[in-house]
Protein backbone atom coordinates (compact mmCIF):
# COMPACT_ATOMS: atom_id res chain seq x y z
CA UNK A 1 0.00 0.00 0.00
CA UNK A 2 2.86 2.53 0.92
CA UNK A 3 4.75 2.08 -2.48
CA UNK A 4 1.14 2.39 -4.48
CA UNK A 5 0.98 6.16 -2.55
CA UNK A 6 4.86 6.64 -2.97
CA UNK A 7 4.25 5.31 -6.95
CA UNK A 8 1.50 7.11 -7.40
CA UNK A 9 2.57 10.20 -5.59
CA UNK A 10 5.79 10.12 -7.97
CA UNK A 11 3.32 10.29 -11.22
CA UNK A 12 1.41 12.90 -9.79
CA UNK A 13 4.76 15.60 -9.05
CA UNK A 14 6.67 14.36 -12.92
CA UNK A 15 3.65 15.48 -14.79
CA UNK A 16 3.18 18.59 -12.51
CA UNK A 17 6.90 19.05 -13.60
CA UNK A 18 5.96 18.35 -17.11
CA UNK A 19 3.50 20.68 -17.46
CA UNK A 20 4.66 24.60 -18.66
CA UNK A 21 4.52 27.04 -15.64
CA UNK A 22 3.20 30.11 -17.11
CA UNK A 23 5.11 32.89 -18.52
CA UNK A 24 8.00 30.13 -19.59
CA UNK A 25 5.70 28.79 -22.47
CA UNK A 26 7.32 29.27 -25.85
CA UNK A 27 7.75 31.83 -27.63
CA UNK A 28 6.98 32.28 -31.81
CA UNK A 29 8.22 34.78 -34.20
CA UNK A 30 6.94 35.61 -37.71
CA UNK A 31 8.38 37.58 -40.03
CA UNK A 32 8.75 39.18 -44.00
CA UNK A 33 12.35 40.70 -45.83
CA UNK A 34 11.67 43.19 -48.18
CA UNK A 35 14.04 45.43 -50.36
CA UNK A 36 13.17 49.31 -50.25
CA UNK A 37 10.29 48.79 -53.33
CA UNK A 38 8.15 46.81 -50.90
CA UNK A 39 9.47 43.30 -52.86
CA UNK A 40 9.79 40.32 -50.90
CA UNK A 41 13.56 38.69 -50.74
CA UNK A 42 13.99 35.06 -50.42
CA UNK A 43 16.62 33.68 -48.97
CA UNK A 44 17.57 35.84 -46.55
CA UNK A 45 19.71 34.42 -43.27
CA UNK A 46 18.08 35.59 -40.45
CA UNK A 47 19.34 35.00 -37.12
CA UNK A 48 17.59 35.71 -33.33
CA UNK A 49 20.63 35.67 -30.49
CA UNK A 50 19.24 36.06 -26.84
CA UNK A 51 20.57 38.66 -24.90
CA UNK A 52 20.46 37.15 -21.53
CA UNK A 53 21.96 33.45 -23.15
CA UNK A 54 23.89 34.20 -26.09
CA UNK A 55 21.80 31.39 -27.70
CA UNK A 56 21.29 31.52 -31.59
CA UNK A 57 18.25 30.40 -33.59
CA UNK A 58 19.07 30.60 -37.42
CA UNK A 59 16.84 30.60 -40.18
CA UNK A 60 16.45 31.72 -43.70
CA UNK A 61 13.60 33.63 -45.47
CA UNK A 62 11.63 31.47 -47.95
CA UNK A 63 10.05 32.32 -51.64
CA UNK A 64 7.84 34.57 -50.51
CA UNK A 65 9.93 36.54 -48.19
CA UNK A 66 8.54 35.23 -45.18
CA UNK A 67 10.29 33.67 -42.17
CA UNK A 68 9.71 31.65 -38.35
CA UNK A 69 10.78 30.87 -35.58
CA UNK A 70 9.03 28.77 -33.17
CA UNK A 71 9.69 27.31 -29.34
CA UNK A 72 11.88 30.55 -28.37
CA UNK A 73 12.31 31.13 -24.64
CA UNK A 74 10.89 34.39 -23.32
CA UNK A 75 13.35 36.90 -23.75
CA UNK A 76 15.05 40.04 -25.55
CA UNK A 77 16.50 39.60 -28.87
CA UNK A 78 18.83 41.05 -31.12
CA UNK A 79 17.39 39.90 -34.49
CA UNK A 80 19.76 40.66 -37.73
CA UNK A 81 19.36 39.74 -41.42
CA UNK A 82 22.02 39.43 -44.04
CA UNK A 83 23.05 38.23 -47.51
CA UNK A 84 25.50 38.94 -49.99
CA UNK A 85 24.50 42.31 -52.13
CA UNK A 86 22.30 43.88 -49.52
CA UNK A 87 23.16 46.14 -46.47
CA UNK A 88 23.21 44.06 -43.07
CA UNK A 89 19.70 44.74 -40.69
CA UNK A 90 19.81 44.26 -37.21
CA UNK A 91 16.80 45.40 -34.81
CA UNK A 92 16.04 44.18 -30.75
CA UNK A 93 12.67 42.12 -30.30
CA UNK A 94 11.19 41.24 -27.49
CA UNK A 95 9.32 37.57 -27.30
CA UNK A 96 6.51 36.94 -25.41
CA UNK A 97 4.25 33.94 -24.68
CA UNK A 98 1.26 36.25 -26.94
CA UNK A 99 1.55 35.88 -29.81
CA UNK A 100 3.43 38.67 -31.91
CA UNK A 101 2.65 41.24 -35.13
CA UNK A 102 4.52 40.27 -38.00
CA UNK A 103 8.02 41.73 -37.89
CA UNK A 104 8.96 43.54 -41.16
CA UNK A 105 13.09 43.67 -41.89
CA UNK A 106 13.64 46.06 -44.34
CA UNK A 107 16.98 45.33 -46.25
CA UNK A 108 18.49 48.01 -48.09
CA UNK A 109 20.56 47.39 -51.78
CA UNK A 110 24.22 47.65 -50.85
CA UNK A 111 26.21 50.75 -51.72
CA UNK A 112 28.63 50.26 -54.23
CA UNK A 113 32.34 50.68 -53.29
CA UNK A 114 34.78 52.93 -55.25
CA UNK A 115 38.04 51.27 -55.83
Amino acid sequence: MVRLILSLGAAVLAVMLAVPVRGQEPGKLTGLVEDPSGAAIPGIEVKLTNQATAEVFKTFSGATGNFEFDGLPVGHYVLSARRQGFEPARMTVYIGTRPMRTVRVLMELAKLKEE
